[in-house]
């Protein structure tokens, strides 16, 4: 008894332990690496070798080099005061979670953005590299600032919420295209119309 207890517990701890240092070792190598010589340039067999972890350990995590990439751009964090039920201004929550995904894509710059879309676009769609944590968090805004009249938009805060990140997306592929300027506002006057914000409330 004492010996299954020690193999399910303290095994298994060792081992999920053991696979999130793996899981960071890729993850920071890879980001290293594609900073560095860019995503075509880098081989799974090199971000291996230089992280110390064998292509079959990270292969069973489900770490491609795809899935790699696209961990650069996720958004999982979504900090308490941008969330819908922390915030006395949700106008600006929403702004919050723009710049969240905004601040990937300029740390990075428009040659690893345009990896991740082409990518992304080529495995299913170029939303798809959307965190769902975030898209989440985006919707509760969108709909308490319904709530709360805020915005004219009466579609459902879900249908609202795609449109935005379609429209981010479109902004994505003319700032890693055509090396536009980092103008956030132009991204927050765009949502701030498919949203029709109210004009006494900007």
């Amino acid at each position: 008894m004492k010996y299954q207890w020690y193999t399910e517990h303290v095994v298994n701890e060792g081992l999920i332990m053991r696979n999130r240092d793996y899981i960071e070792r890729l993850h920071e190598t890879s980001r290293k690496l594609f900073v560095q010589k860019g995503y075509d340039n880098v081989t799974m067999d090199e971000i291996c070798d230089q992280a110390g972890v064998s292509k079959p350990t990270a292969y069973a995590a489900n770490l491609n080099k795809p899935a790699l990439l696209e961990h650069l751009y996720q958004t999982d964090q979504i900090p308490d005061e941008l969330r819908a039920a922390n915030t006395t201004d949700i106008l600006s929550a929403i702004d919050g979670h723009l710049d969240l995904i905004l601040n990937e894509i300029f740390q990075y710059g428009p040659g690893l953005l345009r990896d991740i879309l082409r990518v992304k676009l080529e495995v299913v769609h170029g939303s798809s590299f959307i965190e769902r944590t975030w898209f989440s968090s985006l919707i509760e805004c969108i709909e308490q600032a319904q709530q709360t009249q805020k915005i004219d938009n009466a579609l459902a805060p879900q249908m609202l919420g795609s449109l935005v990140v379609n429209f981010m997306i479109g902004y994505c592929f003319e700032y890693s295209i055509a090396h536009a300027e980092e103008k956030r506002e132009n991204l927050y006057s765009g949502v701030r119309t498919i949203l029709r914000v109210r004009t006494e409330s900007v």
